[in-house]
């Protein structure tokens, strides 16, 4: 699995410790500036997630079917709302799907 820079390093014990306790909250927002590794945080968080053979650091393992389909953006579990192409804002249609998605029950 991808391997975060040291500054990122203390987020991802925090965000990891609070994972396995089973107390993440239901929403992240990851802000600052372009560069700084918050989409590798936000895709190490969400391997980890669907990972149920986690290292003992809390990271994916990257070898299970869970983590294969995650890599893939494959995973029915895997929902991601972000910015389209040439736009500069998330649009309300979006939101309403990813709500549609958030009310289905888990398919794992």
């Amino acid at each position: 699995m991808s391997v975060l820079p040291a500054w990122l390093e203390p987020h991802w014990r925090s965000l990891s410790a609070r994972l396995q306790a089973g107390t993440l909250p239901h929403a992240l927002f990851l802000a600052g500036p372009r560069g700084l590794g918050k989409g590798l945080l936000a895709e190490t968080l969400a391997l980890a997630a669907l990972c149920r053979q986690r290292d003992s650091e809390g990271r994916a393992c990257g070898q299970c079917t869970d983590c294969r389909r995650g890599l893939a953006h494959t995973h029915p579990d895997r929902l991601e709302l972000g910015l389209q192409e040439k736009s500069t804002q998330i649009k309300v249609d979006q939101v309403r799907e990813l709500s549609r998605a958030l009310a289905l029950t888990s398919e794992q």
